[in-house]
């Protein structure tokens, strides 16, 4: 199983804790695990029928990252409570791409993302009798903002020392 697979698996197995614990309903626990199973089956299929080959990134990494946050947005907007993990397994999911994608390409995707998850926030702010809510909510979306571009940064950092070792080696061969 790929890691992108596996963390998908994670995120359910802490959804399935939440519900157990009862912090979420059955239907969300429904939810995630059918959108999970869904997107893996896609993917699967998508390298199993050799259809990842036709795209210029046949590791299929932003398709697998734009599920990845789509499913953590339905359910964070679903049940409210899943938004603490939501932070965290968008990090893991971001991971992924840290040595795949561009410095711009992972950018340009956290602005989606974090784009998408303002617009959530709003949409559910606008029904909520609780403001206090609603500013823990931006609060929360203030901490992703922040650490995503941050570990971004990290990457490409790290991508550059890897470039300057592998000069560095092929020039003391």
């Amino acid at each position: 199983m790929s890691h992108a697979g596996l963390s998908a698996l994670l995120y359910t197995l802490t959804l399935l804790i939440f519900f157990k614990q009862g912090f979420i309903e059955k239907t969300t626990l429904i939810a995630s695990v059918a959108m999970v199973l869904c997107f893996i089956l896609l993917f699967y299929l998508a390298f199993k029928l050799g259809i990842n080959k036709r795209f210029a990134e046949p590791t299929l990494t932003v398709p697998q990252i734009l599920a990845s946050a789509f499913t953590m947005l339905v359910v964070a907007y679903l049940d409210r409570s899943t938004q603490i993990v939501l932070g965290p397994f968008m990090l893991i999911a971001f991971s992924f791409g840290l040595f795949r994608l561009s410095t711009a390409v992972l950018l340009l995707l956290s602005v989606i993302c974090l784009g998408a998850y303002f617009a959530m926030i709003l949409l559910r702010g606008r029904h909520e009798l609780y403001p206090l809510s609603f500013y823990a909510d931006l609060m929360q979306w203030l901490v992703l903002m922040l650490t995503l571009p941050s570990m971004i940064a990290v990457g490409s950092h790290i991508r550059h020392l890897r470039r300057v070792l592998k000069a560095t080696r092929y020039q003391l061969e």
